[in-house]
């Protein structure tokens, strides 16, 4: 039976002990620690996360904050969280240099692009044409992708022009640490789920299929060009009673999906499935019980089990 981790049976009772507060007080207290974190890492909390500090008794919410920032921690060892670090120095820098607009830096449209993508390889402004009063553009460069930004009057107010970043997505410090945290509360290793079906119909030789699952939320996945991607590389091995390999089996299954597309199926699973026909020497198979061996890698995190399935045709 599995177990769950320590950090997130603390969470789920917190949470479970937050919304009891919540329902007899009409409503958690919001702290002020909560507000300025919810404030200053907009940029960062997801829906749920907000939902989840708000739930906890306002004496809880330090605690989830603090759990918030470790998870995303790119290196535990060190005593500083450079992640965070970087966060808050990307806000500092973008409060710096957007001043000549009506709200802070950090809260416009540029200083959010900053913040999440981090600062451009360049910048260019484009005045407004001659003996005209608007619009001012911007234009960013990010590798070989554009981010403009517009000024309709001209007047120093920029709003992002370009609404599909989604080509510099691996540039996105929300999405990647969001990432960081579901690693943090997936159980390790991985698991699979091992099912044989047996074929209707036989032909010439006893037939199956081989189904495999496993949860989307315990996999680990890669991020690259704006796509949550790994490979799983599948070794079987299947023997006869007497312990002599019948059929071999050997690929490797690519799984890439968008940040949305993984949010939608957390709660499904990846599934594999591998036909099995053997046409020499079946008597040897229907004569007692098969041994199928399944070698299964994630070739992300470089997790690798193996499996051991007992069945007859």
């Amino acid at each position: 039976m599995r177990t769950v981790p320590g950090r997130a049976v603390f969470w789920f009772l917190a949470l479970a002990v937050g919304l009891a507060s919540a329902l007899r007080g009409g409503g958690a207290v919001q702290s002020p620690a909560a507000s300025e974190f919810l404030s200053r890492a907009r940029y960062l909390v997801s829906n749920e996360e907000r939902k989840q500090l708000l739930a906890l008794p306002e004496a809880n919410q330090a605690a989830y904050i603090d759990d918030f920032w470790k998870k995303r921690d790119t290196d535990p060892a060190s005593p500083t969280n450079e992640f965070k670090d970087d966060y808050f120095r990307r806000l500092q820098q973008a409060d710096e240099m957007f001043t000549g607009e009506p709200q802070p830096g950090w809260l416009t449209e540029r200083g959010r692009v900053t913040i999440l993508y981090g600062q451009p390889d360049r910048r260019e402004r484009q005045p407004a044409p001659a003996g005209k009063t608007g619009p001012c553009q911007e234009m960013w460069q990010y590798d070989d992708f554009q981010v403009v930004f517009t000024d309709k009057n001209c007047v120093g107010e920029f709003l992002l022009a370009t609404k599909d970043l989604s080509p510099i997505g691996r540039r996105n410090i929300a999405t990647t640490s969001r990432l960081r945290a579901r690693r943090e509360l997936r159980p390790l290793p991985f698991d699979f789920e091992v099912q044989i079906l047996k074929s209707q119909d036989q032909g010439s030789g006893p037939a199956a299929f081989v189904r495999i699952r496993m949860p989307y939320a315990q996999v680990w996945f890669d991020f690259k060009d704006g796509r949550f991607a790994t490979v799983f590389a599948l070794e079987m091995e299947l023997s006869d009673s007497g312990k002599v390999v019948r059929w071999t089996f050997k690929d490797r299954f690519p799984a890439s999906l968008t940040a949305a597309e993984l949010e939608a199926k957390r709660g499904e699973n990846i599934e594999i499935v591998v036909p099995v026909t053997v046409e020499e020497k079946v008597k040897e198979l229907l004569a007692g019980k098969c041994q199928l061996s399944i070698t299964m890698e994630n070739e992300t995190s470089k997790e690798r089990i193996r499996k051991v399935a007992e069945f007859s045709f």
